[in-house]
């Protein structure tokens, strides 16, 4: 098929029952979902995108920090702390009064940001129910929130790239390749490294 044939059959009562590989899918989609949006919406969902992302990345530090700080005071080097029995153990570890102090420090912050990381996924959960486009792609298998809204926000407007192959490159997607007898075959995605989201990639992960 052809894109436009693609996108014909999206607009049929069956539009989400396809089954094409996930770049041609990724690419149908959003150029389905092209209805006018505010650009300013797109701007502040992307920057708030962004700030998650940098968020996440602080908390990160601060586990890594306290993961370094259980290890020394003779915790298992893969032990987990941050379940409520792992916080549990890592508060009962003998340490000197500098080393407790860090600790008590670094889960203060692990909290705050644990909190601003909780309010920013509930604005952004509000956002998402406001567009068609963003709740239409998460009943998609393993498009969530996240994604879904990096999608939408980061890639408009999808009119400027020729096909799914260009989106692929834009987002940095990596399709598994079956190619013989001068025939190419793309298949499942084996590696997604981030979203370029208006000159700073946001990264689409799920998790965080």
């Amino acid at each position: 098929m052809h894109w436009q044939s693609y996108q014909a059959y999206l607009s049929g009562p069956h539009a989400l029952a396809w089954t094409f590989t996930p770049v041609n899918r990724l690419y149908v989609t959003a150029t389905r979902l092209t209805a006018s949006s505010s650009v300013g919406n797109c701007i502040t969902t992307r920057m708030m995108l962004r700030y998650r992302h940098r968020l996440v990345q602080m908390r990160t530090k601060c586990k890594n920090s306290l993961q370094a700080l259980a290890f020394s005071a003779g915790a298992a080097k893969r032990a987990t702390l941050f379940s409520h029995k792992g916080r549990e153990r890592l508060l009962q570890l003998p340490m000197s009064a500098a080393m407790a102090r860090q600790r008590r420090e670094w889960l203060a912050f692990v909290a705050q940001f644990d909190e601003r990381i909780h309010e920013l996924d509930g604005w952004l959960g509000e956002q998402a129910k406001l567009d068609e486009r963003v709740l239409r792609l998460q009943t998609h298998p393993g498009i969530g929130l996240l994604t879904s809204l990096a999608l939408v926000h980061g890639l408009e407007p999808v009119s400027r790239f020729a096909g799914g192959r260009k989106v692929a490159a834009y987002v940095e997607l990596e399709p598994v390749e079956h190619s013989s007898g001068g025939k190419q075959k793309f298949g499942s995605i084996i590696t997604v490294i981030a979203l370029p989201a208006g000159g700073g990639g946001a990264n689409s992960s799920e998790t965080g």
